[in-house]
């Protein structure tokens, strides 16, 4: 009987402490994805940025009859 303890035990603990290690790594990769999201909206924005500091020139429009 305390053989079949001890092993529910350490299997109880084993899982246990396993979710445990899993529920950190994925917060981890959380932290980590919502760094790369943000970079990259970092760096969109600073790309459009750049582009509308460019001077471009636009075609000339009429106004149509009126």
């Amino acid at each position: 009987m305390a053989g079949a303890y001890c092993t529910v035990l350490l299997v109880g603990v084993c899982i246990y402490l396993g979710a445990d290690a899993a529920a950190a790594l994925i917060g981890n990769g959380l932290v980590w994805l919502r760094r790369i999201a943000f970079g990259l909206a970092a760096a969109a924005l600073l790309w459009s940025a750049v582009r509308r500091l460019r001077s471009y020139h636009r075609k000339a429009f009429t106004l149509p009859p009126g």
